[in-house]
């Protein structure tokens, strides 16, 4: 008994050692992803931030990315919103907005406020993950709180199935149900679960937060012997982000969401000038096959059309993205990952500023 005993303690004693060393390295040498604890808006029913600040990084390797700071309305930005006499310009979209993969600074919104200056006011409400439908819902929580002059809505490519209704998709974002073959509606939204104590632990720890958010173990597939795979099933087609095939075969019912969209955002904020900022065909970009050649260009035309029949702005930055990869050949995105990096916010936030500032 004393011998397992010993055995018992040895073992504990071992992991407990093995514990501190992973924590010293995830928090020193390679310092592990740092994000801001989320909440829910129970009044506007949307997932916001809790006030503070730390250091994200990506990968395997904690490559340094941004510096974030969860403002007093509980968004990442370097200032405090404040309902001032200044015009206010609000830029409403998802991890690109969010921005976390840069310093704070280096972000569209932040570039914007530069480049117009004090007179102005700039808002960035992004979170990860969320589609089309979730701006509009976004949208109505800006209006109410923030009565801005301008509606900013930064659109990537997989902001569009998204929109509907799916299983996979969690329920805290606003999403359309189809009601019949033409017709769709929105969908209930719900506050996501409490994370369970476990989790939360495991998330506070360096080693934790390395493994979920730099390794993402959680999305890592794993080989089931249950699993019954067809050898010789087309795989699937990525470009954008977005898987190809399956968002084209729903091409027709996103058309008709994204237009009962647009209807939507465009009513209920009459006086306000709207803008919809369209990510770049960059793969097509860096090929040299833009403009003739893309699989998910189509995207990017319904989005002109749609925002023409609606009477709202539109900036695709493809065109803007093209021209400056022709005359410096700088990537947008980071190599490890395709959200945009300082250039590619530097760049983007350029070509909303003279959309903003051309006379119309």
């Amino acid at each position: 008994m004393k011998k397992i005993n010993e055995n018992v303690l040895a073992t504990v004693i071992g992991l407990v050692t093995v514990v501190v060393l992973l924590e010293i390295i995830f928090r020193t040498l390679l310092p592990a992803a740092h994000l801001p604890e989320s909440t829910f808006d129970v009044t506007y029913r949307i997932p916001k931030f809790l006030p503070g600040e730390g250091q994200y990084t990506i990968g395997k390797f904690c490559i340094k990315a941004g510096h974030w700071h969860i403002n007093n309305a509980g968004w990442n930005s370097p200032y405090d919103y404040v309902n001032d006499q200044r015009k206010k310009v609000a830029i409403i979209g998802d991890s690109y907005i969010e921005a976390f993969q840069v310093d704070i600074e280096q972000s569209i919104g932040p570039i914007l406020q530069k480049k117009l200056g004090s007179e102005y006011q700039v808002m960035s409400f992004g979170t990860s993950g969320a589609p089309l439908s979730q701006y509009l819902h976004m949208s109505r929580y800006v209006r109410k709180e923030f009565r801005p002059d301008v509606l900013v809505f930064n659109i990537i490519h997989n902001d569009f199935d998204e929109s509907l209704t799916d299983e996979r998709y969690s329920k805290m974002y606003l999403r359309y149900k189809k009601v019949n073959d033409s017709t769709f509606a929105e969908d209930d939204v719900l506050p996501s679960k409490k994370a369970s104590t476990l989790f939360s632990l495991f998330n506070y720890m360096a080693t934790g937060r390395y493994l979920l958010h730099n390794l993402k173990v959680q999305q890592l597939q794993w080989p089931s012997a249950t699993t019954n795979s067809d050898s010789t099933a087309t795989p699937p087609v990525f470009n954008a982000n977005i898987d190809v095939v399956r968002v084209t075969s729903l091409q027709q019912d996103i058309t008709t969401v994204v237009n009962t969209i647009l209807q939507t955002i465009k009513k209920e904020n009459p006086d306000t000038r709207i803008i919809f900022v369209m990510d770049g065909l960059r793969m097509e970009i860096y090929s040299g096959t833009y403009p003739e050649s893309s699989n998910v260009s189509w995207i990017n035309l319904m989005m002109s059309e749609l925002c023409k029949k609606n009477g709202v702005e539109y900036v695709d930055l493809s065109e803007t993205f093209a021209r400056d990869y022709t005359t410096y050949r700088k990537k947008f995105e980071f190599p490890f990952d395709w959200h945009w990096n300082t250039y590619g916010h530097g760049v983007a936030a350029s070509a909303l500023h003279q959309q903003l500032t051309s006379i119309y």
